[in-house]
């Protein structure tokens, strides 16, 4: 779909998971919350994407990739996002992730989560 972000097709999270190592069962995030999260904060990537197009008009599919860590708080810790996306949308998408708010844990989680535009 041009113009708007993908629907959850594309924006599932890849890897969810940090061990705590000596076959303890990790505490972390389930896809499940995680994916509730993404889902209710689409619109602030979207937000992102189209104010960039506004300056830097685009019509092919764009693909990033955001590298999340969660404290067990559920405060966003870090986003690193690899290159890719218009000027002014990097920033603007880790602001918009920095800002979710993710469900309470007993570990930190370790997520990626493929955008596409």
């Amino acid at each position: 779909m041009r113009g708007g972000l993908h629907a959850r097709t594309t924006i599932a999270w890849l890897a969810v998971a940090l061990g705590l190592g000596c076959g303890a069962k990790p505490q972390d995030l389930s896809t499940e919350q995680l994916t509730r999260v993404v889902d209710e904060n689409q619109p602030s990537l979207k937000a992102c994407y189209d104010a960039a197009l506004e300056s830097h008009p685009y019509k092919r599919e764009m693909r990033m990739r955001a590298v999340i860590e969660v404290e067990p708080s559920g405060k966003v810790a870090s986003v690193k996002l690899d290159e890719g996306g218009l000027p002014g949308m990097p920033k603007c998408i880790e602001a918009a992730i920095a800002a979710w708010k993710f469900p309470k844990a007993p570990d930190a989680t370790h997520a990626e989560l493929p955008i596409v535009f």
